[in-house]
């Protein structure tokens, strides 16, 4: 049956998902899988703290059932799929995790969170297994979010990341192509998630990857257990670029030299915990303090941008009324005041009081973004600042490259800097040792022979 549906690129991505191993992974996309992974570890101690990750905690525990994989840093063991459902919220919670640009989606919270949850489920599982298996899911999200030309509506992280999920988590059970292409289909019946969390700046927003995470997991379950799903979920009559793309995508990217391009190469690391659209805006924001503009010299700034940017951070900041939080975290006029006012942006920035500061929030409410008409639609560079003095002055800045984008990646000493950060973060801090053993454990996962040992080493006890 496999065979039919090969067509349709679900069959091309279960052959690609089965077929995975260690050895024929690419050596830098081996590192690249394992910076990415101490990366969301990292974000999800800081995201333990984030408003309403505990409350899901406690309802996860409520919920009780079989102790199979760990919350992190939480403590305790829950049902895979209750883990994954945490874990990747944790990860997602502060808005600091990796972005594929050029699908707009967060590939490494679903798929190193279920992957996880599934390792320990299992027992057993060695560090080359769980670098396979997350590869395999983060390229096939990958892949799925460069085909998508559409505007967001929906949350594409949430409405491809049950993909993911399923992709690594079947790769961990050894599944062959039939079974991975029904878990891929069972995962895609459970898809959702859209962009009024954003609109009303909702705290839920947080935890559709984390259903997204959960729905992998389960799909995974049952096709072992010879539920079948649906096959053609991609270019099927109500396939999934049907239905959520509006039939428009691009087919070329979907498989083109899957298996021998990565498109896992083109992973974008955040430096600031908040929405990717404002990251260009904010590096040349620092550039305008860097040249010497102060808060007290401006009257207002226009920060010119593409369409797709202002549809996620545009918002005035006299216009938000969700959790200020949330708001913040997607708010370009917030982050870039921030940066003209502190010249860092950081954890602490997104706390309540520091959003709720009169004095960011006065400077935020002189910012408007506005349509650069001269830029793709759906870029995120560049970027220009225009900064109106009292003076009656001028002042630009622009950002044509964003800091931890592919071609300007953070070193790997600044990836350990911001998990190191980001640890100090978490609800239940942990000693200096325990986090170094983290850092040699996953720099070095090829080595690790059971990833157990590694959730264990971040976990509450």
């Amino acid at each position: 049956m496999i065979r039919e549906a090969f067509a349709d690129p679900a069959g091309a991505y279960a052959d690609f998902a089965a077929r995975s191993r260690f050895e024929a992974l690419p050596g830098d996309v081996v590192g690249t899988i394992k910076l990415f992974i101490l990366d969301t570890l990292g974000v999800a101690l800081a995201g333990s703290t984030a408003p309403a990750c505990a409350e899901l905690v406690d309802q996860v525990r409520e919920w009780g059932g079989a102790p199979e994989s760990t919350l992190l840093n939480f403590g305790g063991e829950v049902p895979a799929p209750s883990a994954a459902l945490v874990n990747a919220t944790l990860a997602e919670a502060r808005d600091f995790d990796d972005t594929y640009d050029p699908g707009i989606v967060h590939v490494m919270a679903p798929t190193v969170s279920s992957a996880l949850a599934m390792a320990e489920r299992r027992k057993g599982v060695d560090g080359k297994t769980l670098i396979t298996a997350v590869a395999a899911g983060a390229e096939i999200m990958c892949r799925i979010g460069a085909g998508c030309r559409s505007p967001l509506t929906w949350t594409r992280t949430a409405t491809t990341g049950g993909f993911a999920s399923a992709a690594a988590c079947a790769r961990l059970l050894d599944y062959g192509p039939e079974k991975v292409n029904h878990a891929l289909g069972i995962a895609y019946i459970q898809a959702g998630g859209n962009s009024q969390t954003v609109e009303d700046g909702a705290l839920v927003k947080r935890m559709q990857v984390g259903f997204a995470a959960r729905a992998g997991v389960v799909a995974a379950q049952l096709a072992g257990r010879g539920v079948t799903g649906p096959l053609r979920i991609f270019e099927g009559k109500h396939g999934y670029f049907t239905l959520y793309e509006r039939g428009d995508y691009n087919r070329e990217v979907l498989t083109d030299g899957l298996g021998e391009r990565y498109e896992i190469g083109r992973l974008s690391v955040k430096p600031y915990p908040c929405a990717r659209d404002s990251h260009a805006a904010i590096d040349a924001a620092h550039a305008l303090r860097e040249a010497g503009v102060s808060p007290a010299q401006i009257a207002h700034v226009t920060v010119r941008a593409s369409r797709a940017m202002i549809n996620i951070g545009g918002k005035p900041w006299a216009e938000a009324r969700g959790n200020p939080v949330v708001e913040a975290i997607l708010s370009m006029p917030y982050a870039v005041a921030v940066m003209l006012m502190r010249g860092d942006l950081f954890i602490a920035d997104f706390d309540c009081d520091a959003v709720l500061d009169p004095a960011v929030g006065d400077l935020a409410r002189r910012i408007s973004v506005v349509e650069d008409a001269d830029i793709d639609p759906s870029a995120l560079v560049p970027v220009t600042l225009e900064a109106r003095l009292h003076s009656g002055e001028v002042r630009t800045a622009r950002c044509d490259r964003m800091r931890g984008s592919p071609d300007a990646m953070l070193s790997r000493d600044e990836f350990i800097v911001k998990f190191r950060r980001c640890a100090e973060y978490a609800v239940h801090p942990l000693p200096s040792n325990r986090l170094d053993a983290v850092i040699e454990r996953v720099l070095n996962l090829e080595k690790v022979a059971d990833v157990s040992e590694l959730v264990g080493s971040l976990s509450h006890s």
